[in-house]
Order: structure tokens, then C-alpha cells, then sequence
């Protein structure tokens, strides 16, 4: 789903299926779907609600870094980030405040990355951020079968940390101080660094 149908009804996870509330909406441009918050038929990427709007993928830094760099987004690494969010952290209660805490700063950080390449601006560096740090994270989050118990939940635990402390530097980077305008403290942000916490140590 590209970065431009964030928000919108298209790329929400109360859209579901014409045919059951238990169906994910994974239809065209031009399918409707079901709005299981609204229990109306949707025009899923011409109609947003901002007040129910739950991102399917969540992973908005990786998203909105696949559209700068004109990348398909089958290419590999995004459903990488995508299969180790639904099929890994999403299935782990330790994780569960941590993933919400990322989905109010995470699309922050994506709205500046779009907004600060959008005019031509030299792309060197989230080149390099991409290469560099974005698909060797990806790595260690790939399932290998050929990988054993303990080195999975190292990569696991490494991967995560990684990426915890990629997003805090671009919230550094992009003066993003606080989660929220609803935050009166940094403690959401305190929170977001502890992923992993002492199973990385």
C-alpha cells in the first residue's frame, strides 16, 4: 500500500471484506469495503476518518522510505517489516504498548521524511540509511529455518533494538520531542527505548 493512502480508509484495519467483519479489506483502488467501526460501505482510498483509522501495516518509516527511494514495495524488505510486526511482535503482549507508543511517533517521523524529499532533494543519505541500517535490520528479522532456537531470539531481540534506536535518532534528527500533543512528559518516548529491555542484555 503506497505512503499517499495513509489515513485513508484503504490502508485502515476496520476495513474488512464486502463479505465478513473477519475478512481484511484486500481489494482495488475502486472495490468497497466494509467499515467495521462505522458499519458503513466505504470507498476505501477516496474516504478517511481520522477518529477510527487503525493502520493495517504499521511500519510508516519503512513505508514512507520505499516511496522516497521509488522502491516496489514486494521488493522484499518492506514485507519483511511487515511479517515481523503481524507474526511477531503483534502476537507478544511484552510489545503490545510499545507498538502503539510507534504508531502515534512513527507516522510523524514518515510525514517528515516525505515532506523534507519531495522537492528533489539530494537522496544520498536515506540511500544510505536504507542500505546500511533498514536491510540489515531486515535481516535479522527474515525467518531462516536454517537458524537455530537461540540465534533466532538473538537476531529477534537485535533486530528490534536496532530499529528502536534508528527511530529515536530520526526523532532526534526531525525535532520530535514528544509522542503526542496529549503527552505532557517524554515518558512515552523513555518507553520506547526499552524494546527488548534486559532479554537484549
Amino acid at each position: 500500500m503506497a505512503y499517499d493512502y495513509e489515513g485513508q480508509c484503504g490502508s485502515c484495519e476496520n476495513l474488512k471484506s464486502m463479505e465478513s467483519d473477519y475478512i481484511l479489506f484486500d481489494g482495488g483502488k475502486y472495490t468497497d469495503g466494509h467499515c467495521t467501526e462505522l458499519r458503513t460501505i466505504r470507498r476505501p482510498y477516496f474516504e478517511r476518518c481520522d477518529y477510527y483509522y487503525k493502520n493495517r501495516y504499521g511500519c510508516h518509516i519503512v513505508t514512507a522510505m520505499t516511496q522516497i527511494l521509488g522502491l516496489n514495495e514486494n521488493d522484499g524488505t518492506l514485507d519483511v517489516f511487515r511479517s515481523f510486526r503481524a507474526n511477531v511482535l503483534e502476537k507478544d503482549s511484552e510489545y503490545k504498548e510499545i507498538l502503539s507508543q510507534y504508531d502515534i511517533v512513527g507516522p510523524q517521523i514518515a510525514k517528515c521524511l516525505v515532506e523534507d524529499y519531495k522537492d528533489g532533494k539530494d537522496k544520498e543519505m536515506i540511500i544510505g540509511l536504507y542500505d546500511h541500517i533498514v536491510c540489515n535490520i531486515a535481516k535479522k528479522m527474515e525467518d531462516n529455518p536454517q537458524l537455530d532456537k537461540n540465534t533466532k531470539e538473538k537476531n529477534k531481540l537485535e533486530a528490534i533494538k536496532e530499529y528502536t534506536e534508528f527511530t529515536k535518532s530520526l526523532m532526534d534528527y526531525y525535532g520530535i520531542k514528544e509522542i503526542s500533543n496529549n503527552t505532557k512528559d517524554n515518558n512515552c518516548v523513555k518507553k520506547l527505548g526499552t524494546i527488548g529491555g534486559n532479554l537484549y542484555e
